[in-house]
């Protein structure tokens, strides 16, 4: 049985189905070569998603926004942004109907169910022990296979 998440948005209610297993590793890569370095770039100057609102945040904090919403948009420009939201939007309803970018009236509400449907699809990554455990195995194993290449 499919997960489903409930978004409102304004005066419209969405259904957010939760990908399969095998749907969620299919678009990590896409949606990984876009998000992970803008965003690993925007936590260099502590969390500023912890805060709840843009005032929140320090200046140091601040001043790394830029930079990180320009990788952002060159990766998507990269990827192909129409192809990378029409993959996001996947599974996702209003009024029992599949959506699309021209569902939306606005860029906000668009943007408040992506990071839902990624909060619901990836968040696991991140809040659990899954993906830490897998990289502190990588990375040493890395480690090792660059050194023993070298002369």
């Amino acid at each position: 049985m499919t997960q489903q998440t409930f978004l409102k948005i304004n005066d419209k209610s969405y259904t957010i189905n939760r990908w399969g297993t095998r749907e969620q590793i299919k678009n990590l890569p896409k949606i990984g070569s876009v998000f992970a370095v803008p965003v690993a770039h925007a936590l260099q100057g502590g969390s500023i998603f912890s805060s709840d609102s843009p005032q929140d945040i320090t200046s140091d904090q601040y001043n790394i926004i830029p930079t990180a919403l320009q990788m952002l948009f060159n990766q998507m420009e990269e990827e192909g942004t129409e192809e990378l939201f029409d993959i996001l939007l996947t599974g996702v309803k209003y009024q029992k109907e599949s959506v699309t970018l021209d569902t939306f009236e606005d860029i906000g509400a668009l943007l408040q169910v992506v990071a839902k449907v990624l909060e619901v699809n990836y968040n696991s990554l991140f809040t659990g022990k899954g993906l830490w455990d897998s990289l502190k195995t990588m990375v040493p194993i890395t480690q090792q296979t660059t050194q023993s290449k070298q002369p």
